[in-house]
């Protein structure tokens, strides 16, 4: 039975920013372990659920030892870091099966989100791998202990390797950010498997409206299809529930561009994550009841696209939040950094970086008092270390000579975890002579 804590291992040589990720992962409810070359890395290969791997690592390039993960550790995720991108080696780490290719600084929030994102793709593979012997196991029983469902498995011989082949290709779809791309490489899976001559995945927003959409035609001409509101989705986001008409020319509200593109048949299914509509599969077919005894089938792909397009849309949400918040703390006109508890830099914005007059890529793992005040160590009397050893915020402004700052002002505020204990600060410095119209000092 696997760690109520995900097991984290960090194969990197920088001594100090294994130091800053271990204090922020294991505060973040991870089970971290850490290694400086592969060589120490090995034996822990084979319990680790997702390793973050530097690419240039004293003994062996990064690669391999996501290669000997993979073979030790299939289910394992590897997230590759480096300083030194190039192209190649990015298609290398991709196709070892690592989960992302992250550029150093590589900034907290990202590394946690991407984090995240490795270890629900791994749960899923195993989830995926546990469905698959289910379905193995079903077909080897015999006599009354098989119910309607292993008859019907057993009537159609191929069904149970159909279900595995879209299980695999919705987990490697699913790699990309985007859930739009990654339907547009399903959908034709899922029409040849059942035989559809047009297959339509709609991405539904929070709002209940279509946030994008993308579809596939086959045996047939691409048609448009003009929304009319209260048709097939509305009444699947209503109730939740499959809608398959045999016959659309017996329906008493036929979509009429459908009905003069030909089709007979249709078959809409939610996406559903948690009780809420993600997003709708709608499959057509120039043939009257095209998808009978399809809906095994049908299901099983609307039910495991459902979680990772949630994911996907979750993501790109964040992403987008991350980026805008990125951009407005990078434009103000004030230095910001997090620091950890060892007085590590974490992420930082660029005013701090140009009032230290050190690149911004630059800064994190770096402390912050030899950047700000010229001092190799914290001093006992300064302010901002007692604050610190005090969890306590407070703001001072001195004269910072070593910058060439006559009047510089410091606040450092705790950020605490629910129990109330610090584990990071938030470091604000304002070049007062910059802000002469606002140089009241921020209350203590």
């Amino acid at each position: 039975m696997e760690s109520a804590k995900p097991k984290v291992l960090i194969v990197e040589d920088d001594k100090l920013l294994v130091v800053s990720l271990i204090d922020v992962l294991t505060a973040g409810g991870y089970q971290v372990t850490a290694a400086e070359n592969c060589e120490m890395a090995r034996p822990l290969l084979a319990s680790t659920e997702v390793a973050i791997i530097d690419l240039r690592l004293p003994d062996k390039p990064g690669i391999e030892l996501v290669k000997e993960l993979k073979e030790t550790n299939p289910e394992a995720e590897a997230l590759i870091t480096t300083g030194y991108a190039d192209v190649q080696s990015a298609i290398e780490a991709c196709n070892l099966g690592a989960f992302a290719y992250l550029e150093k600084p590589v900034t907290l929030d990202r590394l946690l989100l991407f984090l995240k994102r490795a270890l629900e793709r791994r749960q899923m593979a195993l989830e995926i791998k546990r469905r698959e012997q289910e379905i193995k196991g079903l077909t080897g029983f015999t006599g009354d202990i098989l119910n309607d469902r292993v008859r019907l498995l057993e009537q159609d011989k191929g069904r149970e390797e159909t279900l595995s082949r879209l299980y695999r290709s919705i987990d490697m779809a699913f790699r990309s950010l985007s859930p739009v791309e990654a339907a547009r490489s399903l959908l034709p899976l899922i029409a040849d498997e059942t035989r559809a001559n047009n297959a339509v995945l709609s991405v539904i927003g929070t709002d209940g409206k279509v946030m994008d959409r993308t579809e596939y035609f086959k045996g047939m001409s691409p048609f448009k299809v003009v929304s009319r509101g209260g048709g097939t989705r509305d009444d699947i986001l209503k109730t939740k529930r499959p809608r398959i008409i045999p016959d659309l020319a017996k329906h008493p509200n036929p979509n009429p561009d459908r009905l003069a593109a030909g089709i007979r048949s249709t078959a809409t299914y939610p996406l559903i994550v948690d009780g809420v509509v993600c997003g709708t599969l709608l499959l057509s077919s120039l043939s009257k009841d095209g998808f009978a005894g399809m809906d095994q089938i049908i299901a099983s792909f609307a039910d495991l696209c459902a979680i990772p397009l949630r994911q996907s849309i979750l993501l790109l949400e964040t992403e987008r939040t991350r980026k805008t918040w990125e951009a407005t703390v990078n434009a103000m006109r004030i230095g910001v950094a997090i620091i950890d508890m060892d007085r590590n830099i974490l992420q930082a914005n660029n005013t701090l970086a140009s009032m230290l007059r050190v690149p911004l890529e630059d800064l994190p793992g770096k402390k912050i008092c030899p950047l700000i005040h010229g001092h190799p160590q914290p001093i006992s009397e300064c302010r901002m270390e007692k604050v610190c050893n005090s969890s306590i915020a407070a703001s001072i402004v001195i004269n910072e000579r070593f910058l060439n700052i006559k009047r510089l002002e410091i606040r450092i505020a705790p950020i605490t975890d629910d129990q109330g204990k610090p584990t990071h600060f938030v470091y604000i410095c304002r070049d007062l002579d910059i802000f002469r119209n606002e140089d009241k000092p921020y209350p203590a």
